[in-house]
């Protein structure tokens, strides 16, 4: 497994935990305040975001031959 694959199912796996605790299952896909204002989702999107923020940051730095010019 590469780098970038254990960064993605970090990812992907606290996205799952967000999804289980009901983000995006108000009218039109919000997140209603009673959810957002719960600790576990809180701790929850924490950890979602920084796991998004380190395969940003990886991805960013490796594929550095392929952007444009």
């Amino acid at each position: 497994m590469t780098e970038q694959d254990r960064l993605w199912e970090e990812y992907t796996a606290a996205s799952r935990v967000l999804k289980a605790l009901g983000a995006n299952s108000g009218p039109m896909g919000l997140t209603p305040d009673t959810v957002k204002q719960s600790p576990e989702y809180q701790e929850a999107k924490r950890k979602s975001d920084a796991a998004f923020k380190a395969l940003r940051r990886f991805n960013a730095a490796n594929v550095v031959g392929k952007r444009r010019k």
